[in-house]
């Protein structure tokens, strides 16, 4: 992941939040196709107890090359009324075989306060 971005900071309960971001293949080989999933948090660190919100495929990418996309994601209608840090994993399903397997995430700074349905 090389970058990260929300135009939203306030989502309610079941809503959607469009997630920009870029997946970039720093090697010098070939990466293979793989998912990036995106993730809220209660702190800064994606783990495996963080709520998925959604993802996208990316294709095989050549050395130094990214790919570029907005994805609609939607908030569970039943997560926790809160602030949440915004994250993305790329190779979510580690399907590409890399020498450096602790660069894939991000987290945004600023935080996503999940609302109630008005």
């Amino acid at each position: 992941m090389t970058s990260l971005s929300s135009s939203l900071t306030t989502v309610p309960q079941g809503g959607n939040l469009s997630v920009s971001d870029t997946t970039t293949n720093i090697g010098v080989v070939l990466a293979g196709s793989s998912n990036t999933n995106f993730y809220l948090s209660i702190n800064n660190i994606i783990d495996p107890t963080d709520t998925v919100i959604g993802s996208r495929q990316i294709g095989a990418l050549s050395p130094s090359t990214s790919s570029l996309a907005t994805t609609t994601t939607t908030i569970p209608a039943n997560l926790a009324l809160g602030s949440y840090y915004l994250g993305a994993c790329a190779d979510a399903g580690f399907a590409v075989v890399e020498s450096n397997e602790t660069n894939n995430c991000w987290v945004v700074d600023s935080k996503i306060e999940v609302v109630s349905v008005l």
